[in-house]
């Protein structure tokens, strides 16, 4: 038997069958997770968000921190990864932002008034050419982490200048300990030493000039700092097994006396008891300069938009989640951090309040070396800083880091004399 039905009925037809077949979409997010609490708090706050979006399932594609930035590269530049990826600000971000592989947020970031919940200084760090292409979602702060009750035990304070610390280094010396600890197979976490001391000794006007190429490394003022740097080595502040450690092999120093201070931006989960964990406390780098205010070093990390993904309706509501001080609250708790946004109103741990009060004090401060400085130049000057500790000499290294800035900045009327810096 034939059986005829009325044009509009098909229709319907179609479109019943068509809405049936409709699976949520799928929007994946790249990221780095630093301990198994975060992994956690992430899957609870994706399942928050799908109860609340039932049309988008979200899923996290996650890659070891040690394999993380090759991975953003060949998601980037294949044109096929993740919707939405975590990334660091500053030069990091600038690198693709100018290859054209990041999607601009400014108009999202204006949609939603984010002026009003990040800090001048973050929002500095996802800013090129007057544009916005990230969303901020946690910062750090280098300083020197320590265990109290040992700083007791080895009868030392926390170093507040010059002077003491060096006093510190001589006593430490005599008992078979150091004052810091260093672990160079963390290549580049060297670049935090030369940071702070040049902060320190040259301030913040001259550092950023230096890291944008415009300040020659062969200048008296930058063979001072590494000539405090060779005195601190000199004095036996460090230990000497230094090339064979990680960052996370070297911070155990602290908790076993070995050593007193390791300057860092996080405290290692691995290897370390949650007790001990509990226990770490920071504090600012020795003034050496004491013209110069209290500048610090502050990495932003970000998630970004690859160029190849279209910012529609669906993803929107994805990068307003994760702008939302709730979800950074959370994701960053387990690693003591506070959230990028500063209009949250959430309890911090006490070490992540202190960062924040941190931040908030600030005068001024950079991202981190090879976050501020040409990418090609952050890839190759970890060598000659990790030389440097070796041979010692300031000529050497002063001159190596010179060749390099020729090769990877050199245009003539980058070359400037500088102002004074301001006090």
């Amino acid at each position: 038997m034939h059986l005829s039905f009325p044009n509009w009925a098909v229709s319907m037809l179609i479109l019943v069958l068509a809405c049936a077949n409709t699976a949520a979409e799928t929007i994946s997010i790249g990221m780095q997770l630093l301990r198994g609490e975060q992994r956690s708090e992430a899957n609870k706050q994706l399942a928050k968000f799908q109860a609340a979006h039932p049309d988008i399932e979200l899923k996290l594609q996650l890659l070891s921190p040690q394999a993380y930035a090759s991975g953003v590269h060949l998601w980037l530049t294949q044109s096929h990864g993740p919707d939405v990826m975590l990334w660091f600000g500053g030069e990091r971000l600038n690198h693709y932002v100018e290859a054209g592989l990041i999607a601009n947020l400014s108009e999202f970031w204006q949609q939603h008034q984010l002026d009003q919940a990040f800090a001048e200084t973050i929002k500095a760090s996802v800013t090129r050419r007057g544009s916005i292409w990230a969303i901020p979602y946690s910062y750090s702060n280098y300083q020197l982490y320590y265990f109290p009750e040992q700083l007791h035990k080895l009868g030392i304070e926390r170093p507040r200048d010059w002077k003491q610390l060096l006093q510190s280094c001589e006593k430490l010396s005599q008992q078979g300990a150091n004052m810091f600890a260093l672990g160079m197979q963390t290549a580049w976490s060297v670049h935090g030493w030369f940071d702070l001391l040049n902060l320190r000794i040259n301030g913040l006007h001259e550092h950023k000039a230096l890291l944008s190429g415009r300040l020659s490394y062969e200048s008296d003022n930058i063979k001072a700092v590494f000539s405090h740097w060779k005195t601190l080595l000199d004095a036996n502040c460090f230990n000497n097994n230094y090339a064979s450690l990680s960052n996370i092999e070297a911070f155990p120093r602290l908790f076993r006396g070995l050593s007193a201070m390791m300057l860092l931006d996080f405290v290692p989960a691995q290897g370390i008891p949650e007790n001990k964990r509990r226990q770490v406390r920071s504090s600012n780098f020795p003034v050496i300069n004491t013209e110069l205010a209290n500048y610090t070093v502050n990495p932003v990390n970000v998630f970004i938009v690859p160029a190849y993904r279209k910012v529609d309706k669906n993803l929107e509501k994805v990068l307003k989640f994760i702008a939302g001080a709730e979800f950074q609250y959370a994701l960053n708790t387990p690693i003591d951090r506070p959230p990028a946004r500063s209009d949250h109103n959430y309890p911090l741990q006490p070490r992540a309040a202190k960062l924040e009060r941190a931040l908030q004090q600030s005068p001024g401060g950079i991202q981190y070396f090879d976050r501020d400085t040409d990418i090609h130049f952050a890839e190759k000057s970890p060598a000659i800083f990790i030389s440097f500790l070796s041979h010692r000499d300031v000529d050497r290294v002063c001159a190596e880091l010179e060749a390099l800035r020729q090769q990877v900045f050199f245009k003539p009327e980058r070359t400037t004399t500088l102002a004074p810096a301001p006090r």
